[in-house]
């Protein structure tokens, strides 16, 4: 019997954290892009679709592998990121968030459209690249959550040596701390931005695809990943890597032990982690 709960117990814990750190990934550019940029970026979410569906075309219509399908995913989401920022986000810069909000949400809306018109209404399976699961203490643990998990600390981990080893990765620290100061020091900063939102808008498709093989790949995903994503940022810390890292696994595990408890209480779970962090900490856990 006790053997049973600690498997559980661990089980629980699996899927909390692989859904915590597929949250994280896809949060992390939308953090670090509001931090440097101070535009609320609400289109963020149509990375994490498209990373998803282009996963699906490499497989099904390219007969390629899932490796090769991350690799595009990646590369599409990076090029489509890049377009963006240089023709819509750096208009943005200095204006009141409110015409981030408002441009970036009808961005959301016009991506779904197309992805609706290329891809149809249907949704679309992608199969479990793994397969296959390990059985501890009765429990069958799939072993794809745990390779997400892996996947997330290894991205964490080159994009924080990106950070603190690398200049542009410097200067992009420095703006998040002091985007004044920078500038006072003739330090332009708007190519170190570019960079980030290429990153956070490819680590968004990332996100996608290693989602993508857990939920069916459907028009509307981007939609319903914004508030989570926001709960995520918010929780975090807006501006932490660190806090998406966090404030991903709060959420995930949160969600996690509400569908083991009482599976209709799921949904509202992280928002209810959020709400107990805001009280206690209200920048967040690792914000100011």
């Amino acid at each position: 019997m006790f053997e049973a709960l600690i498997g559980q117990a661990i089980l629980v814990l699996i899927y909390g954290l692989s859904f915590g750190c597929i949250l994280a990934i896809i949060s992390v550019g939308l953090s670090l892009t509001y931090g440097l940029m101070r535009v609320l970026n609400i289109s963020h979410a149509i990375f994490y679709a498209l990373g998803a569906y282009i996963l699906y075309t490499v497989i099904v219509y390219f007969k390629g592998n899932f490796l090769y399908g991350i690799l595009v995913a990646i590369g599409f989401t990076a090029f489509i990121g890049l377009i963006e920022e240089k023709i819509l986000i750096r208009r943005l810069y200095g204006k009141y968030i409110d015409f981030s909000i408002l441009i970036t949400y009808a961005v959301v809306y016009i991506v779904t459209d197309i992805i609706k018109m290329l891809w149809g209404l249907e949704p679309k399976p992608v199969a479990d690249p793994v397969g296959t699961a390990v059985l501890f203490l009765g429990m069958s643990v799939p072993v794809y959550r745990v390779l997400i998990i892996v996947l997330t600390v290894a991205v964490y981990a080159m994009l924080t040596l990106f950070l603190k080893k690398t200049m542009i990765g410097k200067i992009i620290r420095a703006g998040l701390e002091d985007r004044e100061s920078l500038q006072a020091l003739g330090i332009n900063p708007s190519r170190s931005f570019t960079i980030m939102f290429v990153i956070g808008s490819s680590l968004a498709g990332l996100g996608g695809v290693l989602y993508a093989p857990i939920i069916m790949v459907f028009p509307y995903m981007g939609h319903e990943i914004i508030p989570l994503t926001f709960a995520t940022v918010v929780t975090g810390g807006i501006g932490s890597l660190k806090g998406s890292l966090v404030g991903g696994a709060v959420l995930g595990l949160s969600a996690s032990i509400g569908a083991f408890i009482y599976g209709p209480i799921v949904q509202a779970m992280p928002f209810i982690a959020m709400l107990i962090v805001l009280a206690i900490k209200p920048g967040g856990i690792f914000g100011e």
